[in-house]
């Protein structure tokens, strides 16, 4: 299935890399009835009250750095034709742990992310991980790493020597083509950047270990509920209070 390509008019769009992520997230912003199914506690402000929600876009990136540095081209290229008036886009999947105290199903909310150019912050990762708490979910936020290979080795070391909790294969990437200086919008317009993931395997349970289908699942039930909190959080005033990205 190639990534979606279209144009994005929308002030929410989700980027979920793999397929199976991409069909979690399309479930859970489907769920999205009213205001108050979707996003409850300190960031829904007026939006959990019934004002609004803001439609959200699904699209598949695809898998690693070439993939995921392509469809942020193509994306921002569909912001710049819809030009909207601000975006949030919300990179969501599933990751691996890099923390002992992180379990299958876990929500971890990036404050930062490492392994591309340069270390990029995530500057509205509290008020994502409070809305998301609030939704009953388990959430650590911390430093998310991407790797151009699958994190096969010594979770401990690789937490101990960058500080990240969990580690994927495309976050950075895809906050850095999306918060390059040279944004082709128009003045005025706002991009709001979050990256969330979903634990899937943990020292304790790598990848190849008995438990990771079962942890996959319940790991991408866990990802639609996440989706479904999307909405609300976007629509809420506090989501505008950065300065343009671009000129």
């Amino acid at each position: 299935m190639a990534p979606d390509r279209t144009r994005v008019p929308d002030e929410l769009v989700i980027c979920a890399p793999l397929l199976a992520e991409y069909a979690a997230v399309r479930w859970g912003t489907r769920r999205v009835r009213r205001p108050d199914t979707a996003l409850a506690g300190p960031a829904a402000g007026p939006a959990a009250g019934g004002s609004r929600l803001v439609h959200a876009r699904v699209l598949r990136t695809g898998m690693g750095l070439a993939r995921s540095q392509r469809a942020a081209a193509a994306l921002l290229g569909n912001l710049a034709a819809a030009r909207p008036r601000a975006a949030s886009v919300v990179v969501a999947g599933v990751a691996g742990a890099l923390r002992s105290s992180l379990s299958p199903g876990d929500v971890v909310v990036a404050d930062e992310v490492l392994g591309g150019e340069r270390p990029r912050a995530v500057p509205d990762a509290a008020s994502l991980a409070d809305g998301l708490r609030g939704a009953g979910l388990s959430v650590q936020v911390g430093p998310v790493l991407s790797t151009v290979r699958l994190a096969c080795g010594d979770r401990a070391d690789l937490h101990r020597r960058t500080g990240a909790i969990a580690v994927d294969m495309e976050s950075a990437w895809l906050a850095e083509a999306l918060t390059r200086a040279d944004i082709p919008v128009v003045r005025g317009f706002v991009l709001r950047l979050a990256v969330v993931r979903v634990v899937v395997d943990t020292p304790a349970a790598p990848l190849l270990h008995p438990r990771t289908v079962p942890n996959g699942v319940r790991a991408l039930r866990v990802l639609a509920q996440v989706a479904a909190t999307l909405p609300a959080w976007a629509a809420a005033p506090t989501a505008w209070r950065h300065a343009p990205t671009g000129a």
